[in-house]
């Protein structure tokens, strides 16, 4: 654990080097050992996954940045009269008057005109500081400063500069964070292109003290319950005035959630297509002591999350912390009677594996009403036969069906969802062993939601390691497992592997799904996908009917990967796995490589969340 101190502390040695000995010890003190751990270990595998240098950047995004932002300083080309008025707001409670200037000039220097500044600050402010906002208000119309001389908290000193504001859109902005130089020009080309959208939000990164950049966020486009999870939108917040008006405005009570409890009331008047994500770093958030990005488990978050619920519902739903800082957990309800569940697992010949997968569901899965079909493909052991036998005869929620034919793992679930009288079904590998007992009871809380398709598990190699985070499309070539062979106890690329979220895709080790889903999108393809990627042609069926797929860790499973796969002859599965992987790139095409949860400035060239060493030209 020193070591992992040290080395946290040797990368921020320029910004702010106490900063992990303090935070860690709030964590402990609030948390306990256990959560101070992972969230130590969390920065020290991220930052293991860069080289440092004599700066404490990390020289990836160093390099990152010379690819792509050359010439981000250049004259905008977009037209004042033709883009809308952008009404940036910045509430003012103690800043530095360093940081302050800095983000001021940041704005005065945009190559996009058509913006007003709108600063309000409280009378408690000191004189120095306002000052400088006398001063820079006498330099044109375009900065707009206001004294507030209530005893609000956050939330009245944003809704009276959002008040003052007169542009069609309001750019909400920190005291002490900075925009890039283009961040406007982006912001109002995209408005030009897409009339029609409401909110937009972009990627960021943090500065230090010392103006070097580091940690850049590249986030996903909008991630409905990634955002339930955690306010993973933070910085450059833009949203329509007429719309954030009529949500009710900016609310007081909610402290450094504000904006999160003005996003979650907007959500329900507003579509999935009228909210943008600008894929590029426009936004520098300050490196300060804040708690705005690790405090969804404190009062102000879990209050607007519950607002949430309590407005939309459904009723029944449980909010509690989530597994790291600055995330939630939300439970769905399950029905009663509880719909009735068919796990269908393939097999041949596998004994061990199967008699390892059967005990572990039935000894700890607490929901009740399930049943479980085995289906046998051609076996021939002794072992395996005898067990069928045993199993059958013992459970009486447990039945044995037969497949004859070459193995054909779509051709095989298929047939069981035929002949199934259930309401979900559950696909489960014989090589898998459940691990948490609220595995089903979570999936199938999911499942039942009506915007949700298909739901995926967090799985993990016997040597804890991850397996299964959620499939990434477009990784070398068709798609690949988020976050593959990361430290079980890691929290990964800014928290992906803790959250519940939604993914393109989820394997079908361990999925999901509502039984008239499958069968409204035709069920696995068991012409043109016998064996790979049947499950991600299925979840992108699945997501092209208008559903959203989703994973969560609170599903946990050890898997002993592609055990379970038939093969006849190394030739003849090579050359099928060719055919199958023309087929999805044939089928798909473009999709494959613009995965809606993932970002362009991300590799695929590996599962693990690097950067794309080539220049974005989205």
């Amino acid at each position: 654990m020193l070591i992992k101190i040290v080395t946290i502390m040797w990368h921020e040695r320029a910004t702010t080097p106490l900063r992990v000995i303090r935070k860690s010890y709030a964590r402990f003190r609030k948390h306990g050992l256990g959560m101070m751990k992972k969230r130590l270990d969390a920065e020290y595998y991220a930052l293991k996954s860069g080289k440092l240098d004599r700066s404490g950047s990390i020289q990836p995004y160093r390099k990152w940045i010379a690819l792509n932002e050359k010439g981000i300083d250049s004259p905008c080309r977009v037209s004042v009269r033709r883009s809308p008025l952008l009404s940036i707001v910045v509430a003012v409670e103690d800043p530095s008057p360093r940081f302050l200037k800095v983000m001021v000039n940041s704005i005065r220097l945009q190559s996009h005109r058509g913006w007003e500044l709108c600063i309000v600050y409280r009378r408690s402010t000191p004189r120095p500081i306002v000052e400088f906002f006398e001063k820079i208000g006498k330099k044109g119309k375009r900065i707009r400063v206001t004294e507030y001389d209530g005893e609000g908290d956050y939330g009245s000193l944003v809704s009276k500069a959002v008040g003052i504001a007169r542009g069609e859109y309001i750019l909400f902005m920190g005291a002490e964070d900075r925009l890039s130089p283009n961040a406007l020009c982006e912001t109002a080309s995209l408005l030009i292109e897409r009339p029609s959208v409401k909110v937009i939000y972009s990627d960021e990164d943090r500065i230090g003290e010392h103006g070097v950049r580091f940690d850049p966020h590249f986030k996903p486009d909008w991630n409905h319950d990634f955002f339930l999870s955690g306010d993973y939108i933070g910085g450059m917040f833009v949203v329509r005035k007429d719309i954030l008006v009529a949500s009710g405005g900016v609310r007081e009570g909610y402290g450094d959630a504000t904006t999160y409890d003005l996003m979650l009331r907007i959500l329900p008047s507003i579509t999935m297509d009228e909210i943008a994500h600008l894929p590029k770093i426009l936004y520098h958030r300050r490196q300060v002591e804040s708690e705005r990005t690790e405090s969804c488990g404190k009062s102000f978050y879990m209050k607007a999350l519950r607002d949430y619920f309590d407005r939309e519902g459904p009723d029944g739903v449980e909010l509690s912390m989530g597994i790291a800082d600055g995330l939630c957990r939300v439970r769905y309800p399950v029905p009663s009677p509880q719909p009735k569940v068919t796990i269908v697992i393939p097999t041949r010949d596998g004994y061990t594996l199967l008699r390892k997968c059967i005990d572990s569901i039935v000894s700890k899965t607490e929901y009740d009403n399930y049943e479980i079909v085995i289906v046998d493909n051609q076996s021939r052991g002794y072992e395996t036969l005898r067990y069928f036998e045993y199993i059958t005869e013992k459970f009486d929620f447990i039945r044995l069906m037969k497949y004859d034919d070459e193995f054909n793992y779509s051709a095989i679930n298929n047939m069981v969802v035929k002949s199934s009288d259930c309401d979900i079904v559950a696909f489960v590998n014989d090589d898998v062993e459940i691990i948490s007992t609220c595995w089903l009871s979570e999936m199938v809380s999911h499942a039942l939601r009506p915007d949700i398709g298909v739901v995926g598990a967090k799985l993990y190699y016997d040597n804890g390691t991850i397996q299964h985070a959620g499939v990434v499309l477009g990784i070398r070539g068709v798609a690949g497992h988020s976050h593959k062979y990361y430290p079980a106890e890691s929290c990964g690329y800014y928290n992906r592997l803790v959250a519940t979220q939604n993914y393109s895709a989820v394997t079908g080790a361990c999925m999901v799904v509502e039984k008239k889903i499958f069968e409204e999108v035709g069920g696995f393809d068991e012409e043109n996908l016998k064996v790979a990627f049947n499950d991600i042609d299925l979840c992108l069926e699945v997501a092209k009917a208008g559903y959203r797929n989703l994973w969560t860790p609170y599903a946990e499973a050890y898997h002993h990967e592609s055990v379970s796969r038939g093969s006849s002859g190394a030739s003849k599965s090579t050359k099928r796995f060719a055919d199958e992987v023309d087929h999805m790139i044939n089928k798909w095409g473009n999709m494959l490589y613009c995965d809606p949860y993932y970002n362009p400035s991300l590799t695929l060239e590996s599962e693990n969340f690097s950067l794309k060493m080539e220049r974005y030209r989205g």
